[in-house]
């Protein structure tokens, strides 16, 4: 469900759920860092975007909404496998010291104490993980190559609470530093990072598989063509879009804000750094895809598309605004007209 802006897709999100799961209402959030910004991501947003992406992929049954701003930002090609989400269990089978080195590809960071999103910690046969877009951690306590309990704990103290469901802990970094992802970087940059010391240090952070903010703005070099969130839908999955012309207006002014915020980078930086490059980390308006070859369906409204009542009758009460018969004659006056009439009434 794509809708213009992201009060718009919050409010729809939260209606949602007054009829439908919890786990079948997902959103995809704009993100407010920008790629090449020392700002850190929000975990929360990007483990909401992971889950909302690898959701869509797998075809599982879950309304995704989304605004239009919020799918310009590019992302790793669906063949990537970048979003894929590591599944914690009571009584499945983890491989402790492989889970630790896919959860620092992942993004987290390795500490004593797993306090805040995007952290885990591993003691002995416990391995404690603080999810991205989760609200509180779990600890997985093994048993050999078997996850013997898996609990949420309190971060303040450590003390455990109720045993936990399955738990899907998914990424929070949009990129991921791979050895092929890392070498198309390097021979992109070329001779560059041997004149430019910011560029070797990052190129040095990305070989040892270290994460920092701004490591996103390499996306474009690291695959042969990024990718677009709406990449990620299933054949399957219908795709809503309210009001496609309120869309483009909301995917023009989120361009131009980053081209703003670009220029605005651009000269606050030192004389001589590269400028800020926009092509391959957004889409323009013009290739935002919505639905393409999938089935597609489309709220409208004539109001906005340049159409006009030329014709209203309101009754809020037939009974005292002169009967039912009377209505039923202005009705049949409208149809007698060749007119088409709409009725909206509540709770029938």
């Amino acid at each position: 469900m794509v809708v213009a802006g992201e009060e718009a897709a919050e409010r729809f999100a939260r209606q949602l759920l007054a009829y439908l799961p919890h786990e079948a209402v997902l959103r995809y959030p704009e993100r407010a860092d920008l790629p090449w910004a020392d700002t850190a991501p929000d975990p929360a947003v990007v483990g909401a975007r992971a889950r909302a992406l690898w959701s869509l992929a797998k075809g599982r049954e879950a309304v995704v909404v989304a605004s239009a701003r919020a799918l310009l930002r590019r992302v790793p090609p669906r063949d990537a496998q970048a979003f894929e989400p590591l599944t914690l269990a009571a009584g499945a089978a983890l491989d402790l010291s492989a889970a630790t080195e896919r959860l620092a590809r992942m993004g987290y960071e390795r500490v004593d104490a797993a306090e805040e999103p995007a952290q885990f910690a591993v003691r002995g046969g416990v391995l404690d993980v603080f999810a991205a877009g989760e609200t509180a951690p779990v600890r997985a306590e093994l048993f050999g190559d078997e996850i013997e309990t898996l609990r949420r704990y309190l971060p303040s103290t450590g003390q455990t609470l109720a045993d936990a469901p399955p738990t899907e802990v998914y990424p929070c970094r949009e990129v991921v530093l791979g050895t092929r992802a890392v070498g198309n970087v390097e021979r992109a940059l070329g001779d560059s990072p041997d004149t430019d010391e910011t560029l070797a240090h990052d190129l040095e952070r990305m070989r040892a598989g270290v994460y920092f903010n701004g490591v996103e703005r390499y996306l474009p070099l690291m695959y042969r063509e990024p990718g677009a969130p709406t990449d990620y839908v299933h054949p399957s999955a219908l795709v809503v879009v309210a009001e496609p012309r309120s869309l483009f207006d909301d995917a023009v002014r989120a361009t131009e804000a980053v081209a703003a915020a670009a220029k605005a980078t651009d000269l606050a930086a030192p004389v001589g750094a590269p400028k800020v490059r926009t092509a391959g980390l957004f889409l323009t308006p013009a290739q935002l895809d919505l639905g393409g070859a999938r089935r597609r369906l489309t709220f409208l409204s004539l109001m906005r598309a340049g159409g006009s009542v030329d014709a209203e009758l309101q009754v809020r009460r037939p009974d005292v605004a002169g009967g039912p018969e009377r209505l039923a004659g202005a009705l049949r006056a409208l149809l007698d007209a060749a007119r088409d009439v709409g009725l909206n009434a509540e709770d029938l």
